[in-house]
């Protein structure tokens, strides 16, 4: 009995000697956290590190290709594909600069021909650009089709001008939908079509449980005919109870009133 045991014992260590090696053998791979481009940005960064900083936000955290195209006519959003040379042109007596600043800070202050004011202010919450993320998209921004004016020593008057004005606070639930800037991407009160599907009449197509996952895992349920759009990070950033209420007011909308 004793000998049966030992061979047990030799053959397990056999095989789990034999695993550690052949797991050991597969090339590692490191999985890094993404690398924080505002940390990056600091008072002597050139204004061409600033281009391409900003390159990358614009096309990873800054979300900006939700909407804008780059050489083609856009359907929610501008094509930005000279912005830097028509800045410049957008607005008498607004320099290129202070034009695509004030269009990040306060975007509803200049909506082109055309198109919807749906654009959120970048440092808000969901996207939540800092003032040297936003600087570098101006930068990237100003180098299409125009020059780059801008260093990491820029300031922009208008961040601290946003900032201030002062907003109507929504009360209740409605709130949350504005404090987390569902309105911008959904119509809210009717049946627009825009960056995503209205909500108006949510509450009398799906139940609460598809609506709560179409805000914590949106990828899982897409809205037919609208693309995959909206961050799928709302379960991180958005506190449990505040999610539980705007699934209770998406389920009362039913329509009408």
């Amino acid at each position: 009995m004793f000998k049966v045991f030992i061979k047990v014992m030799l053959f397990s260590l056999a095989v789990t000697g034999a695993y550690t090696w052949y797991s050991n053998s597969i090339p590692q791979v490191i999985s890094k956290p993404p690398e924080d481009i505002g940390d990056l940005i600091k008072p002597e960064t050139t204004s061409d590190d600033l281009v391409k900083f900003g390159k990358k936000i614009f096309f990873a955290k800054g979300q900006c290709t939700l909407c804008h195209t780059m050489g083609t006519k856009g359907d929610r959003a501008p094509d930005l594909a000279n912005a830097g040379g028509l800045a410049a042109k957008r607005k008498a007596g607004m320099s290129a600069v202070d034009y695509l600043a004030e269009s990040l800070y306060d975007p509803n202050a200049h909506v082109v021909d055309g198109y919807t004011p749906t654009m959120p202010a970048v440092y808000k919450n969901p996207i939540a650009l800092s003032d040297g993320e936003i600087l570098a998209v101006v930068a990237f921004l100003q180098s299409l089709g125009g020059k780059v004016t801008v260093d990491g020593k820029t300031k922009f008057a208008v961040a601290e001008t946003s900032r201030a004005k002062v907003e109507k606070p929504v009360e209740g639930p409605e709130g949350l939908m504005v404090k987390y800037q569902c309105n911008t991407c959904h119509d809210m009160k009717g049946t627009a079509r825009l960056v995503g599907p209205p909500l108006s009449d949510i509450g009398g197509k799906k139940d609460k449980t598809y609506i709560k996952e179409a805000i914590v895992e949106p990828a899982k349920v897409i809205a037919e005919g609208y693309p995959p759009v909206m961050p799928g990070d709302y379960g991180q950033k958005v506190p449990a109870k505040e999610i539980e209420r705007m699934v209770d007011y998406l389920a009362g909308l039913k329509g009408g009133k």
